[in-house]
This record gives C-alpha cells, sequence and structure tokens, in this order.
C-alpha cells in the first residue's frame, strides 16, 4: 500500500476541523451534509443531487457559520466551479460518499439524542 492520505482520511481530517469549530453552525453543517450524502446514495443517478448551488442561501448560510463545509465537501470530491459544488461520479468517490453518509448519519443521530446546551434565543 502506497503512503499518502485516503479520500477517507481526508474526510475524517476535514469532520474533526468542521466538529472542533462553532458548535451551532457546525450542527447545521453536519445535517447539510448528512442530507446531501443522503441523497446522493439513495438516488445515484439523479444528477440534481450531485450538485450545491452556490447562490442557494442556506448553502451560503452553512458555509459563513461552519467554514470548514468547504473542506468536506472538497473530502467529498465535490468540485467548486463558480456557480457551484459539482460530484463528478467515480468509483472511488462512490464508496467514499458510502461510508461518508454511514459515519454522518451516525452523528446526527448522536446530535439529536444529546441537543448542545446552545440555546437558540429567538429576537
Amino acid at each position: 500500500g502506497g503512503g499518502g492520505q485516503g479520500p477517507l482520511e481526508a474526510f475524517n481530517a476535514a469532520m474533526r476541523a468542521l466538529l472542533d469549530g462553532p458548535q451551532a453552525g457546525a450542527e447545521a453543517a453536519v445535517k447539510l451534509l448528512c442530507k446531501v450524502t443522503s441523497n446522493i446514495v439513495m438516488h445515484p443517478l439523479e444528477e440534481r443531487y450531485r450538485k450545491l448551488k452556490k447562490a442557494s442561501s442556506a448553502l451560503q448560510r452553512h458555509l459563513r457559520d461552519a467554514p470548514g463545509v468547504v473542506a468536506v465537501l472538497r473530502a467529498l470530491g465535490f468540485t467548486e466551479t463558480p456557480e457551484e459544488w459539482v460530484l463528478i461520479p467515480s468509483a472511488d468517490k462512490w464508496s467514499t460518499v458510502v461510508l461518508a453518509q454511514r459515519r454522518l448519519s451516525v452523528l446526527v443521530a448522536r446530535l439529536e439524542a444529546n441537543p448542545s446546551s446552545s440555546s437558540s434565543s429567538a429576537a
């Protein structure tokens, strides 16, 4: 086996950095990433699930509150274009996304079981 970072190591490192960041942003971002990967895994042939529009206000909010999302998207195999993040499918990326999705869904379940004490104060 050659050295170097495998895609899953990159994903794990990016997730660690994301979760070390601002907690509220990180939780929302984990849920977003779980939804994105779940959609891809459930609809492998649907191209629209492999594209994230940069103009999307939700995505912009996540990227602002949790800057670590960008590294996770890259680790998942997404490529940045001027308008969107695109996942060009390949066998390697597919296995990464499947494993990442499994990990993210476990994380989401854990977050929902133990909601953080950050009370969202309604203004």
